[in-house]
Parts: structure tokens; C-alpha cells; sequence
């Protein structure tokens, strides 16, 4: 097995997990990101995520990047590679933001921290608090809206065709 985050259903949206690891994260660091997502969803339209992997390879993050297919045009995901003394071995982040230098920032800070304990994910809170804030999201309809799909005379004419059959 790939070792991979399923995209978390949305069953009770006051209370969903910002934080996702297969070893526990205290409740209270837990609240903490959520809080997060709330102070920053709203204003920014940001969700944010932090996943942390055990003793894996860095190319997992890769994979989760292209298993949830980038994330939501709203979405900052953060990958955290930890070993068996929480120490960070690597870290990852992707998102469709406008503000790309966000993304190395969140994942130099991270790796900055060297270890992933209450102390730290308090440090990491606070930093994620007070920069999160420069998070752009992205609008794809009005990026893109000059692409248009106009359907050839022929076409309108077999649609029509087809219509009154």
C-alpha cells in the first residue's frame, strides 16, 4: 500500500480535522489548525491541510499531490515527513495559490523546526497564523473564461435534426 490520505468526507464541518497522521496529534493542536482554517476560510478562502507521514519517502508527497490532483482551488496542503523520533525529514506542500512563494515558505519553516512535538506545532501554529494571510486563491472561471467551445454550422443543424426526430 502507497500509504496515501483519502480526501476526508465532510461530515460535520464545525468540527473536521485540519491535521490528518496515522500516529495521534493532541486535541489541542488539532483545535489549534482548525482555527486556522477558521480565521483564514472565510477572509482568504482558504482551507488549509497538514498530512503528516511515518517513515516514508519524500516522492510519497509527490503521489499525494497527484492523488488529490493539486487540491481544491482553495486548498494549501502541507506534507510532513517524520521518522520515529517526530524528527522532520522532509517536507511538501501544494496548492493552486497565486502567491507560489507561500508555498516554499510554509515548507522552509516547517523543515526550520527540525522536529514535530507540542512545542514545535505551537511554533508552526504561529507562524501559519500570522502569513497565511498572503494566501491568494486561485479563480479558474475568470482565468479562463476567454476559453469558449462554439459549435460549427453543421453541428447546430444535425442538433436540430436529432431534436425534431
Amino acid at each position: 500500500t502507497l500509504h496515501l490520505f483519502k480526501y476526508p468526507k465532510l461530515d460535520n464541518r464545525f468540527n473536521y480535522p485540519t491535521i490528518l497522521s496515522k500516529t495521534p496529534i493532541s486535541q489541542e493542536i488539532q483545535e489549534k489548525f482548525q482555527r486556522l482554517n477558521g480565521k483564514f476560510g472565510p477572509k482568504n478562502e482558504l482551507r488549509l491541510w497538514v498530512l503528516v507521514f511515518n517513515n516514508h519517502n519524500p516522492n510519497l508527497a509527490k503521489l499525494q499531490e497527484d492523488y488529490w490532483v493539486r487540491g481544491n482551488m482553495n486548498e494549501l496542503t502541507i506534507c510532513i515527513g517524520v521518522n520515529d523520533q517526530k524528527e522532520i525529514e522532509w517536507s511538501h506542500a501544494f496548492s493552486w495559490t497565486r502567491n507560489t512563494s507561500l508555498i516554499k515558505d510554509v515548507e522552509n519553516e516547517i523543515e526550520d523546526l527540525r522536529v514535530l512535538n507540542d512545542s514545535t506545532w505551537n511554533t508552526y501554529y504561529q507562524y501559519l497564523n500570522t502569513h497565511l494571510n498572503t494566501f491568494q486563491r486561485r479563480d479558474f472561471e475568470k482565468e479562463f473564461n476567454y476559453l469558449t467551445v462554439e459549435p460549427k454550422e453543421w453541428h447546430m443543424i444535425v442538433i436540430f435534426i436529432i431534436a425534431i426526430l
